[in-house]
């Protein structure tokens, strides 16, 4: 199974060929932070919407800094050549409103980044069914992040609503008219740190999916903990697919 670097090296190189053009690229980072995944290699104007103001505060690299909402549909306002939203929707009760709106914002041509963690996987059940207080208690002390849960700091609070699963994702994207040049899932990070500092609370963790491999079932499903998705906005369309 692939891991994330090599997922976002496939999304840099879908990246350089499709906005080889544009200069500079007008950027979205749809609840960015204070972090970025995306890259540019290229000049880049570079705005930031996100719900935190601590963690816009720490924000050292976008142009512009927006406190909004992303349900809200007024908080998105284009056009953009590239919209990224990566870890957001898990912490959205309704990630379908803000895709809409984050679709309405994207210039035709342009390119959507989403980036969420699966659901379906062993990671996402267990996260679906604790609560907040054992998330922040696990970011303390298996992560050893003594500023865990404090405002603006991570863990936030998580719903991993259905409308954030990867297939419907993909249907609603498809749906508006845009294409999916660029789907899949992966082990993301966690498991590997997890893997690196309690490699016996790892080999509890990974057990289910070792177990369903064993039966030829549902391996991908548990194991990838997180999914990418990059939808493209056809040229001279509009968010509902027509020319």
């Amino acid at each position: 199974m692939i891991d994330q670097q090599e997922c976002l090296n496939q999304v840099h190189q879908l990246l350089r060929s499709t906005l080889s053009k544009q200069e500079p690229v007008r950027v979205l980072e749809a609840g960015g932070g204070s972090f970025s995944h995306i890259k540019m290699d290229k000049p880049a104007h570079i705005s930031v919407i996100d719900i935190s103001p601590e963690q816009l505060s720490r924000n050292t690299y976008a142009n512009e800094r927006v406190l909004g909402d992303l349900e809200v549909s007024d908080t998105v306002r284009g056009p953009y050549d590239l919209i990224v939203c990566f870890d957001v929707l898990e912490h959205l009760r309704h990630p379908d409103l803000a895709l809409t709106h984050l679709m309405t914002a994207l210039d035709p041509g342009g390119l959507l980044v989403i980036g969420c963690p699966n659901r379906s996987s062993t990671k996402g059940v267990v996260t679906r069914f604790t609560p907040h207080s054992f998330h922040v208690w696990y970011y303390k002390n298996i992560r050893g992040i003594p500023e865990a849960g404090e405002p603006g700091h991570a863990p936030f609070e998580t719903f991993l609503s259905r409308e954030m699963d990867f297939e419907i994702v993909q249907q609603q994207l498809k749906a508006a008219g845009l294409l999916v040049p660029l789907a899949g899932r992966y082990e993301g990070p966690a498991a590997f740190e997890l893997y690196r500092k309690w490699p016996i609370l790892f080999y509890f963790y990974h057990f289910p999916a070792t177990f369903m491999r064993l039966f030829g079932q549902q391996f991908e499903t548990l194991a990838a903990t997180d999914w990418i998705i990059v939808a493209q906005k056809p040229a001279c369309a509009n968010v509902d697919g027509q020319t």
